[in-house]
């Protein structure tokens, strides 16, 4: 990842919160919004890894900060994960991704979600690959090798096992497709290309 690349992220995902821009708003969010700021730091972090003269520098400290902002507000999305521009945490607490999860753009999740592998079951032994324009809700629960298709929804308290269609809405234990109205109207401002 480029310097340009890293601040087409940061901008991709401060919009997509609010459709806000401007630099006095992110830093206003920065400050205020948990959400936003660990966000922020997963970025700062994977950027400084990766980098030979921060990775010993600034990199140590970052990834301290953004773990302790893990722990305190109950977010763990280890720096493994590849996550798309315009990245938004809806709500904060109780949010558990495995590692090397991916990401698609402009995926919206909740709180209280679980994304990781499962040991047992045809999708045993990997981990969830979410599509873009994917809404996780309150309370789901993505397990094992599953891919999760483009512009899904994955409703509350649901629990999926296996592969999501593009447009799907899932809902249930284990979830099933309710309707193919996807997730229009749940992620919004994606305008900012």
């Amino acid at each position: 990842m480029t310097w340009s690349e890293l601040k087409e992220y940061i901008k991709a995902d401060f919009y997509r919160r609010d459709g806000q821009r401007g630099g006095a708003q992110l830093l206003r969010a920065f400050l205020k919004e948990p959400d936003f700021r660990y966000v922020l730091l997963l970025r700062i972090c994977q950027f400084w890894r990766q980098s030979p003269v921060t990775k010993f520098t600034l990199y140590p400290f970052a990834r301290w900060w953004f773990a302790r902002m893990g722990v305190r507000y109950g977010i763990r999305i280890p720096l493994s994960c590849t996550v798309g521009k315009g990245f938004v945490i809806g709500h904060w607490g109780c949010i558990w991704v495995g590692p090397d999860v991916v990401f698609g753009k402009n995926c919206t999740i909740s709180h209280n979600i679980t994304l990781g592998r499962t040991s047992r079951g045809p999708t045993a032994g990997g981990l969830p690959v979410i599509g873009d324009h994917v809404f996780i809700s309150p309370g789901a629960v993505v397990l094992g090798r599953v891919r999760v298709g483009n512009h899904a929804l994955l409703s509350s308290n649901s629990v999926v096992l296996q592969d999501v269609a593009d447009n799907s809405v899932m809902i249930g234990v284990p979830a099933r497709p309710f309707s193919q109205a996807g997730s229009a109207g749940y992620v919004a401002h994606t305008d900012y290309e």
